[in-house]
């Protein structure tokens, strides 16, 4: 095997729904680019099945459904956006419809560009899948779930794969129930994020190098995530009033996952790890019971403006560089936070009821 990949235990490996889910199917990201390089290089091979396939062009489906609906709640609310040629044709459905298209065509392409071997689940035995779910055993459990059907199929498909050719596979999921299912199969090895999967084939001494100047860093790297996160305040969203986040107070952070390697180069490396963060948000806002709305013009006629507190404690993704020196001094640049989605917030807890 290539030395780069020394702690790998097998050069299999299986992508369940949630990765794509994860990284918001973004083919031309980080995530994706670095696997294609390992197939490249012959370090790994990557495998699917014709149901994992079909699961993840339906959540690609689902999630233009789902935008298409919210697009028409908020432009329907603020009329004036109608009047934008670009948001008017968003909201007739066609530019949607033409990226959700063209977004399931990138998926296909890049399964063919990484060489990805599909697994057939045609020899699959069925009555052992049954004998599960009336069992409650994973992935149905003791609700006997059925949606967790394709799981089991895909599962059993992985396992007899291995079996046939006498190999070893990583399987990463991030999903539970899928976790749960690989405990009667010790070919099949579980990893819940690509990240770790990259983490894995970083050669060993770089990996201690890195490793180590992250560890003695790490209170420096927590007091970066803080201010960076209290600076970024376009990163929220509010999703019950019109208003905006003006100063946020970071009381406490805590790192939730150790720090993985994604990728090197020379004496720089890409990072990811999860930190729990607790914060006050000082926020304002239009109170629309005392403000008066034009309905035809889709603006407001008066404003009156209202201000509160909210507190958040939230788990989340951080990503961010890297540079050690030779006494592994780092520096950090450009830090992510939550795969660079807005963080979502409501005002009034009736939103939740």
């Amino acid at each position: 095997m290539n030395e780069i990949a020394s702690k790998l235990k097998t050069k299999n490996v299986f992508l369940d729904t949630n990765p794509f889910v994860a990284d918001n199917f973004f083919f031309g990201g980080a995530r994706f680019n670095q696997l294609q390089k390992l197939v490249e290089n012959d370090i790994i091979n990557l495998y699917i099945t014709h149901i994992t396939k079909r699961e993840i062009e339906k959540k690609i489906v689902d999630f233009f459904t789902e935008a298409k609906t919210s697009f028409k709640t908020l432009i329907n609310k603020h009329s004036i956006l109608k009047s934008n040629d670009y948001l008017r044709e968003i909201n007739n459905d066609g530019l949607l419809i033409k990226t959700e298209v063209e977004l399931i065509k990138k998926f296909k392409e890049y399964v063919k560009s990484c060489k990805f071997t599909t697994i057939d689940i045609n020899s699959v035995n069925i009555e052992r899948i049954f004998n599960k779910y009336f069992d409650g055993m994973p992935p149905f459990g003791t609700g006997k779930k059925k949606s967790e059907f394709p799981d089991a199929f895909v599962v059993a498909a992985l396992n007899d794969w291995c079996l046939s050719n006498n190999e070893e596979m990583y399987v990463i999921s991030a999903d539970t129930d899928f976790k749960n299912s690989l405990e009667d199969y010790p070919n099949l090895i579980h990893l819940e994020k690509i990240d770790q999967l990259l983490d894995l084939t970083i050669d060993e001494f770089t990996h201690a190098r890195a490793t180590n100047a992250l560890e003695n860093s790490k209170e420096f790297i927590g007091e970066e995530i803080k201010e960076f996160f209290a600076d970024d305040l376009y990163t929220f969203y509010i999703i019950d009033a019109t208003g905006e986040v003006d100063s946020v107070t970071v009381n406490d952070l805590n790192f939730i996952d150790p720090f993985y390697i994604q990728s090197t180069e020379g004496n720089a490396a890409t990072i990811t790890t999860t930190v729990e963060m607790n914060a006050i948000l000082d926020v304002s806002y239009i109170d629309e019971y005392l403000s008066l709305f034009d309905k035809e013009e889709g603006t407001y006629l008066f404003e009156v403006s209202g201000s509160t507190q909210v507190d958040f404690d939230e788990s989340f993704e951080v990503k961010f560089n890297i540079e050690f020196d030779e006494n592994d001094y780092l520096t950090i640049s450009h830090i992510i936070l939550n795969n660079d989605k807005s963080f979502e917030i409501a005002l009034f807890s009736e939103y939740y009821d």
